[in-house]
């Protein structure tokens, strides 16, 4: 089995190679974990830019990002918030499934 480094190149006594999924045991739930982690950060995200950008937030990041490459993503408030969104929905579903694949498929400890 190959190793890929990280914890268990690190320490392979406190953090052994899973042989089911070839990365340390635990990893594949510390990825779920840190998936999760950003998902939550961008659901808190969505409503508080909103409030804090207020009225103004769509007139200014079109002025503000009227031209270049930043125009794509910052020049449309409402599009910059929705792609926030989705990005945010892909992270929770990454998470699940991360977790579904560490119950079902990591080695118990």
């Amino acid at each position: 089995m190959r190793k890929y480094g990280g914890l268990s190149r690190k320490d392979p006594a406190l953090y052994p190679v899973d042989e089911k999924t070839g990365l340390a045991k635990g990893d594949v739930k510390r990825m779920s974990f840190n998936a999760l982690i950003i998902a939550i950060m961008g659901f808190i995200a969505v409503p508080w830019l909103r409030w804090f950008e207020g009225d103004w937030g769509a007139e200014y990041y079109a002025e503000t990002y009227d031209s270049g490459i930043t125009n794509v993503l910052f020049g449309n408030f409402d599009g910059m918030i929705n792609a926030i969104l989705v990005a945010t929905v892909l992270f929770a579903v990454a998470a699940a499934v991360l977790y579904v694949i560490h119950r079902k498929r990591e080695s118990r400890a």
